[in-house]
């Protein structure tokens, strides 16, 4: 997140309002917690990773990763039409075993 302080203007070459920011921050909120029972806990059915055209950022050891915190049992990836994140996710897998 960030804390952003300046001044709105209208901007005539886009045709909107902008803010012209003269300081900007970043500050660090609370961590999302998985708050399930460890009897409950689920898995992600709909995944998608960078290799899913336009559908996602994250990098799959961040995602297996985020997966093993909050202790879920596995994540099923469901990219689009491709199947090229899977190495990456059976490296990923490993390694937080």
């Amino acid at each position: 997140m960030v804390k952003v302080r300046g001044s709105v203007q209208n901007d005539t070459f886009v045709r909107d309002l902008v803010m012209i920011g003269n300081d900007v921050n970043e500050i660090t909120g609370p961590a999302r917690q998985d708050t399930a029972p460890e009897d409950e806990k689920r898995v992600e059915l709909h995944l998608h990773t960078p290799m899913s055209q336009m559908d996602a950022v994250s990098s799959v050891g961040a995602l297996v990763g985020q997966a093993k915190k909050w202790g879920h049992p596995a994540v099923a990836i469901t990219d689009h039409a491709v199947a090229q994140s899977f190495p990456e996710a059976y490296g990923a897998g490993k390694r937080t075993a």
